[in-house]
């Protein structure tokens, strides 16, 4: 992982809640934003400043927000989002196990995003980081645990799926 990514995970965090923001406007961009200080942010390879004439024409729809947030749980860590949804990954969550991490999935419906499911691992151990890292396509989530202890060794990583049911 990117040291400025641990150094700034609110900032990258909260531009890609606006990339969520800016799912269904018709702004359609697909960019990086690295952090390399709290005055130095870049989208697409400019810096905030030169970029924010897109940012700032955004109409800010939601503002996501863990039903169950805690200090130190890093939401917001990783962000994806498909049609109306959005899963929002939270690696330092104690749900199950302290740092075992979570990841939390938002849907949009009647112009009202609320949180529809709470995802952890099962076998959620201390400091597997789930919800390092997420991916959502349909009514299917992908979420990566990178420090999960498996049969192939001790942070051997793992990633869980999980789907929507009707």
């Amino acid at each position: 992982m990117n040291k400025h990514h641990d150094r700034f995970p609110a900032v990258i965090g909260a531009m890609a809640l606006l990339v969520a923001a800016l799912a269904g406007t018709g702004v359609s961009r697909a960019f990086t934003v690295v952090a390399r200080s709290r005055s130095e942010v870049s989208v697409g390879g400019k810096r905030l400043n030169e970029a924010s004439s897109w940012l700032t024409a955004a109409i800010h729809e939601v503002h996501l927000l863990a039903s169950d947030g805690a200090s130190g749980d890093i939401f917001g860590s990783s962000v994806a989002v498909s049609g109306d949804t959005a899963v929002v990954g939270a690696r330092s969550d104690d749900t199950s196990a302290r740092f075992a991490g979570s990841a939390y999935v938002f849907v949009r419906s009647g112009g009202l995003t609320s949180q529809q499911a709470h995802l952890f691992a099962s076998d959620g151990a201390y400091s597997d980081a789930f919800g390092v890292s997420v991916a959502v396509s349909g009514d299917t989530a992908v979420v990566g645990a990178w420090l999960d202890d498996t049969s192939a060794g001790a942070n051997a990583g793992s990633v869980d799926q999980a789907r929507r049911l009707a």
